[in-house]
């Protein structure tokens, strides 16, 4: 799209010589996503997460977690596997959705870790250990957590009817949101902790 010489811009501007090439907001907002994820902790949490979607592409394993959530008394969730992690802004669905089969996930890996395919059952065992680690569920929850200020902020920029005006509105709206987080940045991870002790303590783990 923005090549100098041969993109859809240059091409544009051969009939359009006034025309003015500007980055997409929402692709801009998805670089600087990217550039502050730069943090050890949190590439290594998505990075993990990938691997667990990608092990469950398989037929045979899908079934094992797809069977783990129908089987379950308190299943309230109508999801069946984990997203791919795609775009940037659009991690917080992959994010969230394997936050919310996160305890099928552990017992699905559990159950497949027993497989005679030596393998198979290793990559189960340590994924499953990795993912019950502290600073893993600690991690995802907080990328859950500020993935959701950006995901509704590249929706409205991708509206064919925005304009520049609204976009900029939009964007020191989140801003500000994110600056409020920051402010109150040691009571807003007291409940991201919480909420991680809350989900260890019922999968009988340890992370303090």
């Amino acid at each position: 799209m923005s090549g100098q010489f041969n993109g859809a811009q240059a091409i544009i501007r051969q009939s359009h010589p006034l025309a003015t090439y500007i980055h997409c907001a929402a692709h801009v907002l998805n670089l600087v996503i990217s550039y502050s994820c730069s943090l050890q902790e949190i590439r290594n949490c998505l990075g993990t997460i990938s691997k667990v979607r990608d092990f469950f592409i398989y037929p045979q394993r899908k079934d094992v977690l797809k069977s783990q959530i129908e089987e379950s008394q308190e299943c309230i969730t109508k999801k069946k596997n984990i997203k791919t992690i795609m775009r940037w802004v659009e991690r917080f669905h992959a994010v969230n959705d394997f936050l919310e089969l996160f305890e099928y996930v552990i017992e699905s890996l559990f159950i497949i870790s027993k497989w005679n395919d030596n393998e198979t059952s290793s990559q189960a065992s340590n994924l499953r250990t990795s993912i019950l680690k502290g600073d893993f569920i600690i991690c995802s929850l907080i990328v859950n957590k500020v993935f959701s200020y950006g995901l509704p902020l590249s929706k409205q920029l991708q509206r064919i009817n925005i304009d520049l005006g609204e976009a900029m509105d939009l964007a020191e709206g989140t801003i500000k949101e994110l600056q409020t987080l920051r402010s109150n940045v040691e009571s807003e991870f007291h409940k991201i902790f919480e909420n991680a002790l809350t989900s260890s303590n019922k999968l009988d783990i340890n992370i303090a």
